[in-house]
């Protein structure tokens, strides 16, 4: 397997998309409720993401409420997988891409990451083996033989946090300046463009002539963490014919997987073999095929943002469904008859523990 030299995905900015709104995630039970039950407390398996911030950050006048943004949009991550493997990403807040050329004018957010190429059946052993949710086991069930798909693949190209998260040996290879080799630690860059008016906080709800910086943190992260297509090419940077994990979930109707980059076809998110349409893919040349296109739903990964509007990656959005069926896991949610346990002292509680 062999990493890609650079690959570049980005969210631009748009002022005629739907309005988004915030999905927040319900609290933790604190440690001292449970030791004042005398429960045995278990850590759950959690997703780590490591984070750096460069100096472009950390020297910025509101390099706190910067740092702030980003730890939210990871601790959001990791309370909802449960992956035990460790991610490392590059933070920056720029007006230049990590190789110093300029931002497009109508840029908000960039991320770069390094991309595996794999062989097509191994992946997609990979892909069952890791079954654990209820999604999964849908998803896994229609997955497509590679003759199934219009392209008929002979490579599957997993970002490396998303192969580790599947088992599979794709360490992070990409260096500061978005090159992928020798000496290369991190999964991904996320580029946030500091010339954009950007709101740092959600107090009393986004402007409507602001941005709200927490999605655009989250969409970009969603993409190192592995969603996006190959598209609009069908071919990957080995030269064969190659797909995206979420290529796999990608149809124009049930039973008919879509490979087009062609204005006039409407593609959508299906994880059940088209049947349901959980979001529709983007078929704009202007944006990114693997972000969703226009939809009334308020969504993290819409390929052109709206100033004024917000929203979060929760367990029933469609990046957060995504994310779970190209290979990480849901953290399970408690049996409600479990919860009534809880004054008897017999349940257990998992703790999530975060690195700082």
């Amino acid at each position: 397997m062999s990493p890609k030299a650079s690959f570049y995905r980005r969210n631009k900015k748009h002022a005629k998309q739907g309005k988004l709104h915030s999905i927040p995630g319900g609290p933790l039970v604190p440690a001292l409720a449970i030791l004042a039950f005398g429960l045995q407390q278990r850590v759950c398996p959690a997703l780590t993401i490591t984070p750096t911030f460069d100096s472009s950050i950390t020297g910025n006048a509101n390099a706190a409420l910067l740092e702030a943004d980003i730890n939210t949009a990871i601790n959001i991550y990791q309370t909802l997988y449960s992956d035990p493997i460790t991610v490392s990403m590059l933070f920056r807040y720029s007006t230049t891409a990590p190789n110093g050329s300029a931002l497009g004018a109508g840029l908000l957010a960039q991320s770069n990451y390094t991309l595996y190429s794999v062989a097509y059946a191994n992946f997609i052993t990979a892909l069952t083996a890791d079954k654990k949710t209820a999604n999964d086991t849908v998803a896994v069930a229609n997955l497509p033989l590679a003759s199934a798909l219009p392209n008929n693949p002979l490579r599957l190209d997993p970002s490396s946090a998303n192969g580790r998260a599947v088992g599979l040996n794709t360490p992070g290879a990409m260096n500061s300046s978005g090159v992928v080799g020798t000496g290369g630690t991190f999964d991904g860059i996320v580029t946030l463009n500091s010339s954009q008016p950007f709101q740092l906080s959600r107090v009393g709800g986004i402007a409507s002539n602001k941005y709200d910086i927490l999605q655009s943190i989250e969409h970009e992260m969603d993409e190192v963490l592995g969603l996006g297509s190959v598209l609009p090419s069908t071919t990957d940077f080995t030269g064969n014919a190659a797909v995206r994990p979420e290529d796999l979930f990608r149809y124009s109707a049930p039973g008919l997987l879509s490979l087009s980059s062609s204005g006039s076809v409407s593609s959508y998110f299906s994880i059940n073999g088209g049947v349901s349409n959980l979001a529709p893919f983007n078929q704009n040349s202007g944006g990114d095929y693997g972000d969703w296109g226009a939809s009334a739903t308020p969504l993290v990964q819409l390929a052109f943002s709206s100033p004024g509007t917000q929203s979060d990656v929760s367990a029933t959005s469609p990046e957060g469904v995504a994310l779970d069926v190209i290979g990480y896991d849901l953290q399970p949610v408690p049996e409600p008859s479990a919860v009534a346990l809880l004054g008897l002292g017999v349940f257990g509680i998992c703790v999530r523990r975060r690195k700082a």
